[in-house]
C-alpha cells in the first residue's frame, strides 16, 4: 500500500473532517496513556522481557481506498494502540490493503511491519520482525485468502512463533457453511501437526455463528449450544 497515496484519498467528502477529528481524538488519547503507568501492566509484568504480548484487531476495512477514515491516521491510531498495550504480534482480521504486500508504519517506540494477504494480516514489531526476516521472512497462505501464517524462528532462550491470522465466513445457509468447512479444512493444512520448537498462536475473527436461546438441564436460558 502506498502511504502517502492513502493519505490523501477522501479529502474531497466533505465529512472527512470529523471523521478525521475522530480518530486525531483517539490518537491523542492514546498517546498520552503511553506515558502514564496506570494504563500499563502491574509494575512485575511491567519491564519483564520473557512475556509475550500477543493481541488480534478486527480493522473493518483497513486500507479502503473509498473509506470516509483517512487510512494513515487510523493505522497510526491501531498502531499507537499496540504499543499502549505492549503487544508484539497482533493477528489482524477485515483489512482491505491489496492482494499481498508488506506496510511498514512508524509509531512512537519503532517501527511495525504489517504483512498482508487478502483478508487478513499479522503485524510484528522491530523485534518480531527482525527475527522473522533472520528466519527467511517466510509466509504462508492459504487459498481462500483468509488465513496466514508467519515463520519466527527461536531465538536464545525464546521458542519459535507461528503467528495465524484468520478471517472466517459469515452465513448460515448451506453455500456460507461449505465455504465454512473448507476454510477450516485449508486452515488445519496450513497449521500443520503441532511442534516442540515452535508455538503456533492462532487469532482473528471466526465469525462465530450463534444459535437461538435453549433451555438447559439446569432450567436456566443459555444461548446456542456450545455455551
Amino acid at each position: 500500500m502506498d502511504t502517502h497515496e492513502n493519505k490523501t484519498a477522501g479529502q474531497g467528502d466533505g465529512q472527512i473532517k470529523k471523521k478525521e477529528g475522530y480518530w486525531q481524538k483517539g490518537r491523542r488519547d492514546i498517546q498520552k496513556g503511553l506515558g502514564n503507568e496506570s494504563f500499563h501492566d502491574t509494575k512485575d509484568t511491567r519491564d519483564r522481557d520473557d512475556i509475550l504480548r500477543v493481541g488480534t484487531h478486527n480493522t473493518r476495512g483497513l486500507g479502503a481506498k473509498h473509506s470516509k477514515y483517512d487510512q494513515v491516521l487510523k493505522m497510526e491510531c491501531f498502531v499507537n494502540v499496540w504499543e499502549w498495550r505492549k503487544w508484539q504480534l497482533v493477528m489482524l482480521s477485515d483489512v482491505n490493503l491489496g492482494k499481498e504486500g508488506i506496510v511498514e508504519v512508524q509509531g512512537t517506540k519503532g517501527k511495525w511491519t504489517i504483512v498482508y494477504r487478502n483478508k487478513v494480516a499479522i503485524a510484528m514489531n522491530e523485534n518480531m520482525r527482525e527475527r522473522w526476516r533472520i528466519g527467511g521472512a517466510k509466509v504462508e497462505a492459504t487459498v481462500d485468502g483468509r488465513s496466514v501464517k508467519v515463520i519466527i524462528p527461536r531465538h536464545k532462550r525464546s521458542a519459535g512463533l507461528r503467528p495465524v491470522a484468520v478471517y472466517a465466513p459469515t452465513g448460515t445457509k448451506k453455500k456460507h457453511l461449505r465455504n465454512r468447512e473448507d476454510f477450516l479444512a485449508q486452515l488445519s493444512t496450513m497449521v500443520g501437526k503441532p511442534s516442540k520448537r515452535a508455538l503456533t498462536i492462532i487469532g482473528g475473527d471466526w465469525n462465530a455463528i450463534v444459535s437461538p436461546n435453549i433451555r438447559s438441564e439446569q432450567g436456566c436460558n443459555i444461548t446456542g449450544p456450545h455455551a
